[in-house]
């Protein structure tokens, strides 16, 4: 079930890494490190990075990227993102996102959420607060652990969202970091969160992602 409230007060508090200063990012034993190229027909736009460290008892997972939409030569908007999630005992604990969109004149905007007893707090980037489900996740997709999660928390805007999760069976695909590689293919179907995700079979390495942005096929392929 989802709660919402009107949120009351500010965001000043936020501090995220590349968007905010460097203090913020994740410290800890690296466990993964990962980075995608950010494709629009088959044309790359972008970069995007993905960290995960452990921290005593507690995961971290640090994302950043940046993609530029053009009509031919002529840049008509950048898109920043940086996130951290943290993660305890398998559940998410605390989630900062920071999103940047326009080229000429950008606009940023902050998503939070904090576990909170028997809830989440989520506060959107139009500064609306709800209470939603103990168990759920950011939809960022790094993670296939969330396909599971009774709610799913928007990257783009923060919103709680509950879409359908499809396993679309086993397929092989080829990245530059993986060569051939079979894959679980798995699709997010509704709510605003249309996407397609692909993890490495036997394991939850998330190896290709193709997320649907404003008419358009956004890919990120590992490399």
């Amino acid at each position: 079930m989802i709660e919402r409230r009107l949120f009351l007060a500010g965001l000043s508090g936020l501090v995220l890494p590349a968007l905010l200063p460097p203090a913020a990012r994740a410290e800890g034993e690296l466990l993964e490190s990962a980075d995608f190229s950010v494709l629009l027909g088959g044309n790359r736009i972008g970069y995007h990075s993905l960290r995960v460290r452990r921290d005593g008892d507690a995961i971290l997972a640090e994302q950043e990227g940046e993609a530029t939409l053009r009509v031919g030569p002529v840049p008509i908007t950048r898109i920043r993102q940086s996130s951290l999630e943290v993660y305890r005992y398998g559940l998410l604990e605390r989630l900062q996102i920071a999103n940047e969109s326009g080229y000429y004149e950008p606009r940023l905007r902050h998503i939070s959420a904090e576990a909170n007893d028997s809830v989440i707090r989520l506060v959107d980037n139009q500064g609306r607060d709800y209470d939603i489900d103990r168990a759920a996740m950011p939809g960022t997709g790094w993670r296939k652990a969330s396909l599971e999660a009774p709610v799913l928390i928007s990257p783009r805007n923060g919103k709680p969202r509950e879409p359908a999760v499809v396993f679309q069976g086993r397929q092989t695909i080829e990245t530059p970091a993986t060569g051939r590689v079979e894959t679980e293919h798995w699709t997010l179907e509704g709510d605003d969160m249309d996407s397609r995700l692909w993890y490495e079979t036997g394991g939850d390495r998330l190896v290709r992602m193709i997320l649907r942005f404003e008419g358009r096929d956004i890919e990120y392929l590992r490399v």
